[in-house]
């Protein structure tokens, strides 16, 4: 397993496209990149990311080997990091994970991850909402801040991040999905919580072995969602 290494800097486009473009030039696996701030961040969608000063923007660079299991899954081991990450700050709140990989604090948004590939390599991108949150979105959206906390500081926050990350992805290469599955469904919205999946509104009936999301609808019959956004209605 490869230590982590993590480069900051003061601003940039977007942390994604740069390690997309150091990936292809043979950066090595378990660099990270830190912007202060970003002039181009995104999310899932091609939604603008709003990447003010204060909060936390990196990427990660994963390469995949013929042994590991199938990529798809990189984003359930993102989400246990992130989560496990964000909730160690905060202990008393309500931190919960939404398919597939958006972390949420009493409903509201803390923290996004997009994931884009380059061949072998996987850029894991986020943004974790310390001291501020966007507020010109579709959704709610907060901070550590904004729910009383005192936000950590980022350096620390990188290094605790890091740690996880690599934790989580070793624990998915040495024994494959499920024991990254056990922990998401530990941590996830609740089995009946009420969702919406384009012109599909349900329940949730939990995830897939492969981690596709179940909607359940009124008749019983079960969708099974491989990709796009789900809403947690109610």
């Amino acid at each position: 397993m490869a230590y982590p290494n993590i480069e900051t800097v003061d601003f940039t486009g977007s942390t994604n496209s740069d390690l997309l473009e150091r990936a292809s030039q043979g950066a090595p696996e378990a660099l990270w990149l830190r912007a202060k701030s970003q002039g181009a961040g995104r999310g899932r969608s091609a939604r603008e990311w709003v990447s003010d000063t204060g909060n936390i923007y990196t990427s990660t660079i994963i390469r995949l080997s013929p042994n590991d299991p199938p990529a798809t899954e990189i984003a359930f081991v993102a989400a246990n990091a992130l989560h496990q990450s964000i909730a160690k700050y905060l202990p008393n709140k309500n931190v919960l994970i939404k398919w597939p990989n958006d972390i949420l604090v009493d409903d509201a948004k803390i923290c996004g991850i997009l994931l884009e590939r380059n061949e072998d390599a996987i850029i894991m991108g986020t943004g974790v909402n310390l001291v501020h949150s966007p507020q010109n979105i579709d959704r709610a959206a907060t901070s550590m801040t904004e729910l009383g906390i005192d936000a950590p500081d980022p350096d620390e926050f990188m290094h605790i991040l890091a740690e996880n990350f690599a934790h989580w992805l070793l624990l998915w290469r040495d024994n494959g999905f499920a024991i990254v599955r056990d922990y998401w469904i530990k941590n996830a919205h609740e089995k009946g919580k009420k969702i919406a999946h384009k012109d599909y509104v349900g329940s949730f009936d939990g995830i897939g072995d492969d981690g596709a999301c179940l909607l359940r609808l009124a008749d019983g019959e079960i969708i099974t969602i491989y990709a796009g956004d789900i809403f947690m209605l109610e």
